[in-house]
């Protein structure tokens, strides 16, 4: 026998619906990040992206594995920087590679701004350099110079595997170069075949690289992981 439906429960139910369809328009991005919280836990999924209820954010200076990834990024976004848009030589990547001293200083600023939520600019809009800068000297205790020493560590490794991709395309008669660091893309994904409305899919993307060669050119995705839990992706 079908049990009668609860009014209230159906007018629970539209509000939810409602609240989801405010929350996912064509303005409003539904992340990875997202996708992968509502296949763990449809609730936590709501209460953060459509509630938009999440927890205070504790000031620590501990770097635990996400601000360590996030230092990683940080420092790889300012190291590269001066060179997207144009083609990045292996010359160039092994030059970077080793130089510790620079390596060092964005990491140092990396440390400043996300881990003691420090000032990137100073008064004047210019860039506070918190390697070199007296007034802005920055102190690390022993923990934390061990996890730079590692970061750093992994920020080498990352521009030697970009440096061997840039030689094996200039051995081809090409060259490697990045098109963009952190920009957000976005696509409207049709619910139903046909359909004028849809879910705008989109997030941040680690790298975008050009591979250009004469046999043609090829677009890269990368994604930074500084885990050690092993990912595979059968298909695109």
């Amino acid at each position: 026998e079908t049990l009668p439906t609860e009014p209230r429960r159906v007018v629970k139910d539209e509000a939810v619906m409602r609240r989801l369809h405010e929350r996912f328009n064509s303005e409003s991005i539904l992340s990875p990040s997202a996708i992968n919280t509502y296949m763990k836990c449809p609730l936590k999924f709501y209460f953060t992206y459509v509630a938009g209820l999440r927890p205070e954010e504790d000031v620590s200076e501990d770097v635990d594995k996400p601000m360590f990834g996030i230092l990683f990024h940080d420092a790889m976004r300012k190291l590269y920087a001066p060179h997207v848009g144009k083609p990045l030589a292996s010359a160039t990547l092994k030059d970077l590679a080793e130089n510790t001293t620079l390596i060092t200083r964005k990491l140092n600023n990396a440390f400043a701004v996300n881990l003691f939520k420090k000032p990137e600019k100073d008064d004047l809009g210019n860039d506070i350099d918190y390697g070199t800068d007296t007034a802005h000297r920055l102190v690390l205790n022993g923990t934390q110079l061990i996890n730079r020493h590692v970061i750093r560590d992994f920020i080498v490794h990352q521009i030697t595997a970009d440096m061997k991709m840039a030689k094996q395309l200039e051995s081809e008669g090409g060259y490697l170069q990045i098109i963009s660091q952190e920009e957000k893309y976005t696509t409207l994904f049709p619910l139903r075949q046909g359909a004028s409305e849809g879910v705008a899919l989109g997030g941040y993307i680690d790298r975008l690289d050009l591979l250009h060669s004469p046999q043609g050119d090829r677009i890269r995705i990368v994604d930074y992981k500084t885990s050690n839990h092993q990912q595979t992706a059968n298909t695109v």
